[in-house]
């Protein structure tokens, strides 16, 4: 269908645009695109180029098919983002050029995402002061089951299979196989905003990326410096635990995975609360601090069968217990122990980050793609997440800090 120019709610949406355009310091992206044409013609302007392909993630266009038929079709969009009026479009081909260009320069357009999270830092109370941890998938435009005649391999070689939790998935556990990418990222748990990310084959497992992706984002922002920190059971490694809390001094709020004891405890002690068992195996019950930060539990009520029976004069079941949580942070958690309602009410904003994939994949197209190779997919989810970040920033510099809703709604 044509999108008329006129219609008010297109207006509306191209004006938000144009404020996006106006949030991006991007010259130092297009003084480089510009290196590769010293001589010459002249070519397809640079900026228009940019800002047509910045337009394809704002209006969540799966393809530059649909980028270009849009164009066609909407000459108010093709004013704001500079074509001149009669003028030819770019061919398909050229904008393909152009990404993969793009594509050597992900570290700009990286450095431009930086520098829109650092300005929603100094305009957002408490912005990194707790942080969300996870991942998602990205698939690959490569059939994984055909392989090229010439090489002998896949399309896309450096794409691999891997997890991906599925709601509408058959599975109980919501898992399926998915061939691609993934996205690693931290995000502000209170704002529902990206802070950093990585982009790796989707081979490699959660857990260990958490130490490097933390020190990525205290490389990249001075004022980087977190209280808590939220994960899935995804990231439950003591390595974790240790890091953060030892190292960063981070309070690290990270769901434990269920063990495979018979008896349901951990270490053949511990509940899923982080309750020591007395020798009868009846969960025992907190009762405070000592003054060095240890936790002190009794049993509970009349306790265990085993209370009142002795031993050579000792009793077999003591009725007080005393515990260092730095002996097991694991199962103690750190400044907040594990399952209290405050560790809870901090564990339930590690859904923040799952509305930022949610909000990506829906209407900025990070699932919405027809490339492959890493370079490209990293590309491709920078520039998801730069989009996101600049229509955030868009509303917050207009006064709009009422919702987390940063999306605007899709005009057809």
């Amino acid at each position: 269908m044509a999108y008329l120019h006129y219609n008010p709610a297109v207006q509306g949406v191209l004006a938000e645009f144009r404020q996006i355009l106006a949030c991006l310091d991007d010259s130092a992206i297009i003084d480089r695109l510009q290196a590769y044409r010293p001589t010459g013609r002249p070519g397809w302007p640079l900026r228009t180029m940019w800002n047509a392909y910045l337009a394809s993630f704002f209006l969540d266009l799966p393809h530059t098919n649909a980028l270009i038929r849009r164009l066609k079709d909407d000459p108010a969009l093709r004013g704001v983002c500079g074509f001149r009026e009669g003028d030819p479009l770019p061919h398909r081909t050229t904008y393909n050029r152009f990404i993969s260009r793009l594509a050597n320069h992900s570290d700009l357009v990286e450095a431009c995402l930086n520098q829109l999270t650092s300005e929603l830092k100094d305009l957002l109370p408490g912005f990194g002061d707790e942080v969300a941890i996870d991942s998602t998938s990205v698939r690959t435009h490569s059939n994984p089951n055909k392989k090229s005649k010439l090489s002998g391999e896949v399309t896309d070689p450096e794409a691999a299979w891997g997890y991906k939790t599925d709601a509408r998935s058959r599975k109980k556990d919501g898992k399926e196989l998915a061939f691609g990418y993934k996205v690693h990222m931290i995000a502000d748990a209170t704002h529902d905003l990206p802070i950093t990310m990585k982009v790796m084959a989707a081979n490699h497992n959660d857990s260990p990326q958490l130490p490097s992706l933390m020190d990525k984002a205290y490389d990249n922002f001075s004022w980087f410096s977190p209280s808590v920190a939220t994960a899935d059971r995804g990231y439950d490694a003591k390595s974790n635990f240790e890091y953060l809390y030892l190292k960063r001094g981070i309070d690290p709020v990270i769901h434990i995975r269920k063990t495979n004891s018979h008896d349901g405890l951990y270490d053949g002690i511990y509940t899923m609360d982080a309750a020591p068992t007395c020798m009868g195996l009846e969960p025992m019950q907190f009762i405070g601090e000592t003054w060095e930060g240890h936790y002190i539990f009794r049993c509970q009520g009349e306790g265990c069968h085993l209370k009142e029976s002795t031993q050579g004069g000792t009793r077999k079941c003591d009725t007080v217990v005393v515990e260092n949580p730095l002996d097991n942070l694991r199962v103690f958690g750190g400044k907040t122990r594990r399952n209290t309602p405050e560790w809870k009410t901090l564990y339930s904003r590690r859904q923040s980050i799952e509305r930022i994939f949610k909000s990506q994949k829906e209407s900025r197209r990070l699932e919405s793609h027809c490339v492959r190779g890493l370079k490209k997919i990293t590309l491709h989810c920078l520039m998801s997440t730069m989009v996101y970040q600049a229509t955030a920033l868009a509303k917050v510099q207009a006064g709009d800090t009422a919702n987390k809703n940063w999306m605007v709604q899709k005009v057809a």
